[in-house]
């Protein structure tokens, strides 16, 4: 199985579903916006900026990992860029 089969066999199902899903929700909207309305206030989430700041903010040190595994790094970062190159290729 290639990689376009492996595309076709997991995206095509899920941008079905992905339009199904959206479908419905903008019929909910259309249709019934008091409906729509309060679904999305049961779905509601506040998410706190500042706690996810200071989290975002701390300083990682990765050097002496990426140095002590840089031919990984290479191969990785190699194996991405053959892989965009094919995808862009391909389709």
């Amino acid at each position: 199985m290639n990689f376009s089969e492996i595309v076709q066999l997991v995206g095509e199902p899920l941008l079905f579903v992905s339009i199904g899903f959206f479908g419905v929700i903008g019929l909910t909207a259309l249709i019934s916006p008091w409906a729509f309305k309060v679904v999305a206030a049961k779905l509601d989430r506040t998410v706190d900026s500042q706690k996810l700041a200071a989290y975002l903010d701390k300083e990682i040190k990765w050097d002496g990992f990426l140095y002590r595994h840089i031919r990984l790094l290479g191969a990785a970062v190699v194996t991405v860029v053959a892989c965009l190159g094919v995808l862009y290729t391909t389709f």
